[in-house]
């Protein structure tokens, strides 16, 4: 068990949130590390939905204002 990535992973879940272009790059990284970890608990399940919707979040809005721009 690796828990220094499981923290690793939840730090760069809540980077993801904080600085929204950037969860593009962040979430993945944090659900790698979350599955690398090998802490299967109730922490990890909800930790890879708040990645999931984070990353959908993301990409809706870089999106949005790639859009915004080109119009």
């Amino acid at each position: 068990m690796r828990l220094w990535l499981f923290y690793f992973g939840l730090a760069a879940c809540v980077l993801g949130y904080i600085f929204v272009g950037l969860g593009i790059v962040l979430f993945p990284i944090s659900i790698f590390c979350l599955m690398y970890a090998g802490v299967y608990n109730i922490g990890f399940w909800i930790m890879i939905v708040g990645n999931i919707l984070g990353f959908s979040m993301s990409l809706f809005l870089v999106v949005e204002k790639i859009a915004t721009m080109l119009v």
